[in-house]
């Protein structure tokens, strides 16, 4: 019954995280409430939504395109007297952080080291010795990888709940001991920081300039 092409209720969640992710705000707010008492601002268009997701045969990347086509998606993102403060209604586009994952990607991107290998076990990125000094077992708490496979994307990134990625950790990364329903967005003095003095960023400032010049 659940996974039924009739029961559009199935769809409802992950689709409502995707509009989340594009739009800044879902459909049903907060996202991690589905519940009938909590209704969604649009309930047609989320409904709609999740019977095209289910008929699509779950198909996620033919979903996005059909947001990133909409015309609500490409709306600009001007405030007008109209508009200014029509979150629920997304008469206008509301600007997004990039989330920790994504910056990473993009200044490897410019460097032009980003891997875009597929697949495979995880990667180890080159973690400080201070930090690696405050594991449990300092020597042994995070492995080596090889610098083309840790220029791979963020989401192959290993996952230690007792040692967390510095570079991920000061730009809002995912809570790794609990489940993490909607990520913190923070403005603090240690992301500045990190993007002045962190090894991962003076690496690839390197690197651009490199490239440039070459």
């Amino acid at each position: 019954w659940m996974v039924q092409r009739d029961n559009p209720f199935f769809g409802r969640p992950l689709v409502n995280r995707y509009w989340k992710h594009f739009f800044t705000r879902g459909l049903v707010h907060p996202e991690d409430d589905m519940r009938a008492t909590n209704p969604a601002s649009n309930p047609e268009l989320l409904d709609a939504l999740a019977q095209t997701f289910i008929d699509s045969g779950y198909n996620l990347k033919a979903f996005i395109r059909l947001i990133c086509q909409s015309a609500t998606y490409q709306l600009d993102s001007h405030p007008n007297e109209v508009n200014e403060d029509d979150k629920q209604n997304f008469s206008r586009y509301y600007p997004r952080r990039l989330s920790a994952e994504e910056i990473r990607d993009s200044i490897l991107n410019l460097t032009g080291k980003l891997n875009l290998k597929m697949g495979g076990p995880s990667i180890y990125t080159e973690v400080p010795r201070d930090v690696l000094a405050t594991a449990s077992r300092p020597g042994g708490a995070w492995g080596n990888s090889y610098e083309e496979d840790r220029n791979r994307r963020s989401v192959y990134i290993y996952v230690k709940r007792s040692l967390h990625e510095p570079f991920l950790s000061a730009f809002d990364w995912a809570d790794t001991d609990n489940t993490c329903d909607v990520r913190f967005v923070t403005t603090v003095p240690t992301q500045t920081l990190t993007l002045l003095n962190s090894k991962f960023l003076n690496d690839s400032a390197e690197s651009l300039a490199k490239r440039l010049a070459k």
